[in-house]
């Protein structure tokens, strides 16, 4: 059995699809397929857009309670036509860079990956040229009904949506990057001082933005269609009750690369996997070739596609406010649940004495001090799960560069 673990720098695409893919069926079953227990996985994406690109390598894994194995200390370039290379510098272990001062793809040139390991093995991918991109030329959202990742259960939401063209490529995929503010359901007005004292605080744990990266392989092939157009093509599904995404302020960054038809194929072949999930052995992903080769070993499978794509992208924000008139259903905190807990004069002997116990050491979150009907004297505090009273916990309160109030 072979498990490529999901990765957690990044939630890079490839790592995750081929999890998604390998396991739609989580039930172990032993294939005795031996040979396959430390493949290379090559995760690579490179694009005109002006910034670092980044090469992940790692290797397949045969527990899924095993970290993924990331492959340091390599040697990672490119190369094009011209026999110009660009080395890549370890960012972190298995994560190599491009310097965005001194590369930056073009299109019309073609580009090679080379990886040499620290075990003296050196892989090569095959020449890929940057085709020309298409162009995004409208995004937007309705009202739609999508089922979950086990298909066990079908939810309202909203669906995004792209109309947009190609150019010279007949091929396209579409991924997107998610950012979300949200809002803690229990935010606390008081907190304690070191002397035990009531203080009222200016709360900076109230908002928190959250992000993730597409894990959906989404493809068009414009070939024999009469037109490089495409309508009203389906990037993203929200169940609108089951996340906060869109509990406050919602953007989406939707990007379109220009494909070949080599990628083309092999992305739908990982995707159409995906429906395998009757067979007991499935599609292996050793069995789906990707563009990477062992140069002294041309049978030794290699996981993963060194990708080369222009790109077109356009972003959409949505409001709260913008689902009322759609009528789905909405986020709620019904999980955020608060307890009142009192002095008892015996495990507590005063509302600092709970806030120490439960609050300091991270138990519990305070959301306010309670007060007794008729009474100016608290005898004890709200208490809630962490996460309800501190965005921090699950966001960060950064705001991102792009992000528009």
């Amino acid at each position: 059995m072979i498990i490529v673990k999901k990765n957690s720098v990044q939630k890079i695409i490839f790592n995750i699809t081929l999890s998604l893919l390998i396991f739609s069926c989580l039930d172990p079953y032993d294939t005795n397929i031996k040979g396959y227990e430390n493949l290379l996985v090559v995760d690579a994406l490179i694009t005109d857009e002006n910034r670092s690109h980044y090469v992940l390598l790692s290797r397949t894994i045969p527990d899924l309670n095993q970290e993924p194995q990331r492959v340091a200390n390599a040697w990672v370039s490119i190369t094009d036509e011209n026999f110009n290379e660009t080395i890549l510098r370890e960012t972190s272990p298995g994560i190599y860079a491009t310097d965005s001062t001194k590369f930056r793809a073009q299109v019309g040139k073609t580009y090679t990956l080379k990886i040499s390991t620290p075990e003296g093995k050196t892989y090569i991918s095959n020449p890929c040229t940057m085709l020309p991109s298409g162009n995004i030329e409208k995004i937007y959202y309705n009202k739609d009904k999508g089922w979950n990742n086990d298909n066990t259960y079908e939810s309202e939401g909203i669906s995004v949506y792209i109309d947009g063209s190609a150019q010279e490529s007949e091929y396209a995929r579409w991924s997107f990057e998610e950012d979300w503010k949200f809002q803690v359901f229990c935010a606390p007005d008081f907190s304690f001082d070191t002397d035990g004292n009531i203080v009222h605080i200016n709360n900076d744990k109230i908002y928190c933005w959250k992000s993730a990266l597409s894990t959906d392989i989404t493809l068009h092939s414009f070939k024999n269609h009469g037109n490089n157009t495409i309508n009203k093509k389906k990037i993203h599904f929200i169940p609108t009750s089951k996340t906060d995404r869109i509990s406050l302020r919602y953007s989406i960054l939707v990007k379109q690369l220009s494909i070949s038809k080599e990628e083309y194929e092999f992305w739908d072949k990982l995707q159409k996997s995906t429906e395998d999930v009757g067979d007991i052995l499935g599609k292996q992903p050793f069995s789906i070739a990707g563009n990477m080769n062992n140069i002294d070993d041309k049978t030794e499978p290699v996981l993963g596609y060194f990708q080369v794509s222009s790109t077109s992208q356009k972003r959409l924000y949505i409001e709260n406010s913008d689902l009322s008139k759609l009528d789905v259903p909405f986020y709620s905190h019904k999980s955020c649940k608060i307890d009142t807990v009192l002095i008892d004069n015996n495990r507590y002997t005063s509302i600092y004495d709970i806030y120490l116990q439960e609050v300091a050491t991270g138990r519990y979150g305070m959301y306010d001090v309670y007060y007794p009907e008729m009474s100016m004297t608290p005898t004890g505090l709200l208490l809630t799960q962490p996460t309800c009273c501190d965005c921090t916990l699950t966001g960060t309160n950064k705001k991102p560069d792009f992000w528009q109030d």
